[in-house]
């Protein structure tokens, strides 16, 4: 089925809803935390410049500048 060989039929249809469902709720909730996190970093590079902050963090600066 997954190769596209069968067509799956109902009640496999209404078996897999469920869980792409929650796959897709729980990608949108890591994106929403990770761009909760990149905009509370950007604040303290604000606050305390990036350079600082990144060996506040022990990251690469240049690295930091690119997230």
């Amino acid at each position: 089925m997954l190769l596209g060989r069968r067509n799956p039929n109902p009640s496999t249809l209404i078996k897999l809803c469920m869980p792409v469902s929650r796959l897709q709720s729980a990608e949108s909730e890591e994106l929403e935390q990770a761009r909760g996190v990149l905009d509370e970093v950007r604040r303290h590079c604000r606050l305390t410049g990036l350079r600082h902050f990144a060996r506040i963090v022990g990251v690469d600066p240049a690295n930091l500048n690119r997230a």
